[in-house]
């Protein structure tokens, strides 16, 4: 019993700091689509953070791990889910406000019981069922469905869900067969060849996708993009962290803390105070996350 309960509060603390810098990479791909083009930021999202780790794990079993390319087929899924997921999220993010496509991204979870239990026959308790859906429920409230949620561009938001929710069940399995390190490898490398190869594919038929607007220097463009690029790395490794101690569709409520984040940072830095509904849905997320708390440190 005490194991089991000390295993999820580890679970639950990684999983809360990572969705912490995920809502910061949020705000910083949001800022970061308005300096240059979409497919130029989503390959310097992946390779900015490849360097960053590679010399980190030259010498441990990781690289040799890669070399030996175990586990190929699910690490490549989730490569390619999560390509789709990032283009949907980066250009939801220049249509609608960083709570809102926040929101959407983060069905994820979500769809994770779904995922899991149809493609990968994975049992799932009712209760995880019940607090995703109070919790999606709380979301729901906290974009306020009435001031435009459901506009066509909202369709970009949900692939995005979609997409990050397989890629959450294929994390969970990865995690089985790499540890922490190799699977960042996996990540970060099958993501970033994607993105280049798409990168240098539309640069000939869109014209210069490289460009930075004037409106920044390169330092600051720089700052911007490395901000984005140790954010994901820190959710990504926080992520993995928290999966050694639980299952992601036992995780997947807690997903919606970065939501509470971006709200938080939609009213500082864009000044979209959160309103009743928002106060709810806030609410209705914490409620939801402590209904599978309840239940896992009782079994």
């Amino acid at each position: 019993m005490d194991d089991r309960k000390k295993r999820f509060e580890l679970a639950l603390t990684f999983t809360l700091i990572s969705a912490v810098f995920n809502a910061f990479f949020g705000f910083f791909s949001k800022e970061g689509t308005t300096v240059t083009s979409i497919v130029f930021l989503v390959f310097i999202r992946f390779a900015i953070p490849l360097v960053i780790i590679v010399p980190f794990i030259l010498s441990m079993k990781s690289l040799r791990s890669f070399g030996k390319m175990r586990n190929t087929r699910n690490q490549v899924l989730r490569a390619m889910a999560v390509i789709i997921t990032q283009y949907s999220l980066f250009f939801y993010l220049t249509k609608t406000s960083l709570l809102n496509a926040t929101m959407l991204w983060n069905t994820g979870p979500v769809f994770v019981p779904i995922i899991a239990s149809l493609f990968y026959r994975q049992k799932i308790s009712r209760i995880t069922w019940f607090s995703s859906l109070v919790a999606l429920v709380g979301v729901i409230c906290v974009i306020k469905p009435s001031s435009g949620i459901f506009d066509p561009y909202s369709v970009f938001g949900l692939i995005a869900g979609i997409g990050q929710g397989y890629s959450l069940v294929l994390y969970g399995i990865n995690r089985v067969h790499h540890d922490t390190k190799e699977n960042l490898i996996y990540f970060y490398g099958f993501t970033s060849f994607f993105a280049l190869i798409i990168l240098i594919a539309t640069n000939g038929v869109m014209g210069s996708t490289i460009e930075i607007s004037p409106k920044i220097t390169d330092l600051q463009a720089i700052g911007l993009f490395l901000a984005m690029s140790l954010c994901s790395i820190f959710s990504q490794t926080f992520k993995g962290i928290a999966f050694n101690y639980k299952k992601p569709a036992s995780l997947s409520p807690f997903f919606y803390f970065s939501v509470i984040i971006a709200g938080g940072i939609d009213w500082i830095f864009y000044n979209h105070p959160p309103d009743f509904l928002a106060v709810v849905g806030t609410l209705l997320v914490i409620m939801g996350s402590f209904i599978k708390w309840s239940y896992a440190t009782k079994h």
